[in-house]
């Protein structure tokens, strides 16, 4: 229990430690979509890797389904999805442009989109923005 705790702790002030902690892709092509409302990024636009909090009550197999309504497609949707992290429930990461993650924070099942950092030891923020 006190190893969970560390370890969501850390989770919360650095998200990139998601990835090193990232369980498997999970995604379920048998399940119904909502319909797409957005538009696919084009091919110059810059993408970044999100970490996204989802409410908790929310499947991992539908993870996908909350990206249609941002990218457009259910294929643009499972391709943008990097990991679901098993062991927190809601947690997943994608990679979206700039306007794709504020239109994320935008869709009621989503807590908060946070851009991926990754600190150096010595503090230094190799990328990512706050």
């Amino acid at each position: 229990m006190r190893g969970d705790i560390l370890v969501f702790s850390f989770l919360c002030f650095s998200p990139s430690i998601f990835l090193a902690y990232a369980a498997t892709k999970t995604h379920d092509s048998n399940l119904p979509s909502r319909p797409a409302k957005g538009p696919e990024p084009s091919s110059n636009e810059t993408t970044y890797v999100y970490v996204v909090y989802t409410d908790p009550t929310v499947p991992t197999s539908d993870f996908y389904k909350l990206l249609i309504p941002v990218l457009g497609s259910e294929k643009a949707a499972k391709d943008a999805i990097g990991y679901t992290f098993e062991d927190f429930s809601g947690i997943f990461s994608a990679k979206l442009t700039r306007d794709q993650a504020s239109i994320l924070k935008k869709e009621p099942e989503i807590i908060e989109v946070n851009r991926e950092w990754t600190y150096h030891l010595d503090g230094q923020l190799a990328h990512g923005s706050p």
